[in-house]
């Protein structure tokens, strides 16, 4: 079974966070985004092993999640 695939309930808490970050996204929320990238900031300070499935760390998410939600923040500004 894919990582796409998998039944909701057995995510980790930060892919359960961040599926609701890209949703706000997509609904243009981005209040509710930003305080979802908050709730992730927490969790990827707290320390733990490597995320089971692949070898991306939670901090990567994190700082990929912040700069979508920049960009959407900031349409234009890299095309200049």
């Amino acid at each position: 079974m894919s990582d796409i695939q998998a039944p909701l309930c057995t995510r980790r808490l930060s892919d359960k966070i961040l599926m609701a970050f890209h949703q706000a996204c997509n609904q243009g929320s981005f209040e509710i985004a930003t305080q979802l990238l908050s709730a992730m900031e927490t969790l990827c300070m707290q320390e733990g092993p490597p995320l089971e499935r692949t070898n991306e760390r939670p901090h990567e998410s994190f700082v990929a999640a912040r700069l979508r939600l920049w960009v959407l923040q900031n349409p234009g500004i890299l095309e200049r």
